[in-house]
């Protein structure tokens, strides 16, 4: 007969416990950008690199279709859409988000996930990295494009505002999301998340 880890019954025990803040996973919980110089000039060339492949390429663009699977991937985990959920991700955190799914209890991530993307009142780059894919086990002679994306979700609102005002607007109900998505560049791939977490601003500190 299977056994629960101890990993799994404690965070069973966590989320069930409505004292306690929410989250998917325990990392990662940016919920500011980084100011450190060598991860700007990062960003400034993997986006130069990305846009020999991608013309169409803009900030502004790339946040949207964040907000996009940020609102797509909240649905899929609610609704314990199992089929949408494997299509959106990759296929190794696919695993790894449905073990997660299976351990909060649904009428949480019903109540915490249920939001529009309108509902994103915030959204910004965080990193951007152009890579081989042979740094992720993959086709060596291929190329893979990831970005970070973190948001700020108000249930409450769907008015537009700046990072500052949203965290210090931030309450019980405020929740955060950091979604790295990805592609193959060569030829140009569909779409995927390879990482996504859900938490209130309580389990940063």
């Amino acid at each position: 007969m299977s056994t629960i880890s101890q990993e799994n019954t404690a965070a069973l025990q966590f989320h069930n416990n409505n004292k306690k803040p929410f989250y998917l996973f325990p990392v990662p919980t940016d919920i500011t950008p980084s100011f450190e110089l060598t991860r700007t000039v990062s960003n400034a060339i993997n986006k130069m690199s990305y846009y020999y492949y991608e013309r169409e390429y803009s900030d502004n663009n790339f946040i949207n279709g964040g907000k996009m699977a940020i609102t797509q991937m909240a649905k899929a985990i609610r609704e314990h859409d199992i089929e949408a959920v494997t299509e959106l991700t990759l296929k190794q955190f696919s695993i790894e988000l449905r073990e997660k799914m299976s351990i909060i209890p649904q009428d949480v991530l019903q109540k915490r996930l249920s939001f529009t993307q309108d509902n994103i009142v915030h959204a910004f780059i965080h990193s951007l990295l152009t890579a081989p894919k042979e740094a992720f086990n993959l086709d060596p002679e291929a190329v893979s494009f990831y970005g970070k994306i973190i948001a700020v979700i108000d249930p409450h609102s769907t008015q537009q505002v700046s990072l500052h005002k949203a965290l210090k607007n931030a309450n019980n109900d405020t929740l955060f999301c950091n979604v790295t998505v990805c592609r193959h560049l060569n030829p140009l791939d569909l779409w995927k998340v390879s990482h996504i977490n859900f938490f209130e601003k309580c389990v940063v500190y």
